[in-house]
């Protein structure tokens, strides 16, 4: 982190220190994570809290990429948030945990991530898989996760999860009168979560979008909703496999502790 700098979107750490068992960052305050903000809110966030969150996240990622670095977890349980001023929801956003962070000239040893949000190279363990399109893509899964409350590909199990990833199978769900979807968001999703890294959105081509750049809300009309289904993938590749530990999202979501009501 350090060698990345300051910037206004990336968690600032003042210093470090360990002892025998652990290692302590002291960083500067903030007040949840996104995933902590959504649940709190019990409700998906609206197209402008969704625009001002990724513009946040895309600042960030383009400075990280700018200086050669690659996230390799970007979710939203590693997006915080400022306390917001008053009268609003939302506070200053602020990329944080750089522990699978890695340079893009040793981006051959890259491993780990969260699997519901890593992108089908690295699912399929493609040889030079981790480039920054990989926080890209996971950018489009958060920005579907915060629009619809869910992420694209979670499914009953893991291995379900990763054969969909792989395939990049996945849809939207249906328009509704109480909540219309919005076309500049679903079009930058769509831009995101492609197969092939090399067509997939940078950090700075996503900061010029219309949605992210004025918020802009333009309805979706359309019947039957539209899908977007991609089957790229050979059938004889190798899954990766995850470990137990390494997969967040809690089956049971009743069970999660939600800070603000510590």
């Amino acid at each position: 982190m350090r060698d990345l700098g300051t910037h206004p979107n990336i968690v600032r750490m003042f210093s470090s220190f360990e002892d025998s068992r652990h290692v302590y960052l002291l960083e500067e305050r903030c007040q949840m994570d996104l995933f902590s903000w959504t649940r709190h809110l019990k409700r998906p966030a609206t197209p402008t809290e969704t625009s001002k969150i990724v513009a946040g996240i895309a600042s960030a990622l383009s400075h990280c990429h700018g200086n050669g670095v690659i996230h390799g977890d970007v979710k939203l349980e590693n997006i915080l948030m400022t306390p917001p001023p008053a009268g609003s929801a939302l506070g200053d956003i602020k990329l944080t945990d750089f522990g699978w962070a890695i340079r893009e000239e040793a981006a051959d040893a890259g491993t780990g991530g969260t699997p519901e949000y890593s992108s089908p190279e690295v699912v399929r363990q493609k040889k030079g898989a981790y480039t920054p399109a990989i926080d890209m893509w996971a950018l489009g899964v958060i920005i579907y996760e915060l629009l619809y409350f869910r992420t694209p590909f979670r499914h009953a199990n893991r291995a379900e999860t990763k054969r969909c990833i792989g395939k990049v199978q996945w849809s939207f769900p249906p328009d509704s009168k109480d909540r219309p979807r919005c076309a500049g968001a679903d079009d930058l999703i769509s831009r995101l979560l492609v197969p092939d890294p090399e067509t997939r959105l940078t950090a700075d081509e996503v900061l010029s979008e219309p949605f992210v750049v004025m918020g802009v809300f333009v309805p979706v009309v359309i019947s039957p909703p539209a899908k977007l289904t991609t089957t790229a993938l050979a059938p004889d590749v190798e899954y990766v496999e995850f470990e137990e530990e390494d997969y967040t999202m809690d089956e049971d979501e009743d069970d999660y502790d939600d800070p603000m009501e510590q």
